[in-house]
């Protein structure tokens, strides 16, 4: 009797915070609903390679789309917002992520999911592993072989927030660790890659203890700077 009536209260509440707060779409910021329906088009998008946009010596680096407007909010939310579960959004994003071409040539694989920095540790909540859970679900589903090893972690002094450029990139090549067997043939999972300085430390911690690095797959990257082609006349 007392837990229905917790029960009851924490609905109340939920409700009352629902009318002070109003829900809105992580993507797009409508109202009413945690993703609309424009935005829950990302669940059926095909990955694409953007390995060669990177500076990364990996061949396949897969994304569902560029990190930009309703894709990036969503991402933040997820990371970021308490008030949502990411853990539903995250196996659907895992379920696309894991329709990669060369996912299907994959068998016997290790899913390890890039390590969160110390302040997602404390404060975000956790995106890999059940991003990892949905790619692992649909290639089991598919007949493969997959497991997830969760092997990678970021000490406390290569903490990379607020970094960027050469200073996050050399702090990452020496803080990424990898302790437990792991492999023999990996597939990285991370949420973002901008410069792919995270996959490339991940991967050369999961080579240094005997992995092959096959791949990595990620929600979204960073779209690459247009380039401008110089039609001006030269002596």
């Amino acid at each position: 009797m007392i837990r229905f009536r917790i029960l009851e209260t924490i609905t109340a509440m939920g409700a009352l915070l629902d009318l002070v707060v109003p829900v809105q779409c992580m993507g797009c910021g409508a109202w009413d609903t945690p993703l609309c329906q424009e935005c829950s088009g990302i669940f059926d998008e095909s990955p694409f390679d953007v390995s060669a946009s990177l500076r990364v010596y990996l061949s396949n680096v897969w994304c569902l789309d560029w990190y930009e407007g309703a894709l990036r909010n969503l991402v933040l939310a997820l990371k970021h917002d308490q008030r949502v579960d990411p853990y539903p959004y995250l196996l659907r994003l895992g379920h696309a992520l894991a329709k990669a071409p060369f996912l299907s040539r994959a068998d016997d694989l290790a899913i390890v999911p890039a390590p969160p920095s110390w302040k997602r540790r404390l404060f975000g909540n956790k995106i890999g592993r059940p991003l990892a859970l949905g790619i692992a679900a649909y290639l089991a589903k598919q007949g493969q072989q997959v497991k997830i090893q969760d092997v990678l972690y970021l000490p406390l002094r290569a903490h990379q927030a607020g970094r960027s450029g050469k200073g996050r990139t050399e702090r990452l090549k020496e803080g990424v660790k990898c302790v437990g067997k792991v492999g023999p043939k990996v597939l990285l999972v991370d949420d973002v890659a901008t410069t792919g300085a995270t996959l490339k430390a991940c991967a050369r911690a999961i080579e240094e203890h005997g992995g092959q690095v096959v791949g990595a797959v990620v929600i979204a990257a960073a779209k690459p700077p247009v380039q401008i082609e110089d039609t001006s006349p030269h002596m």
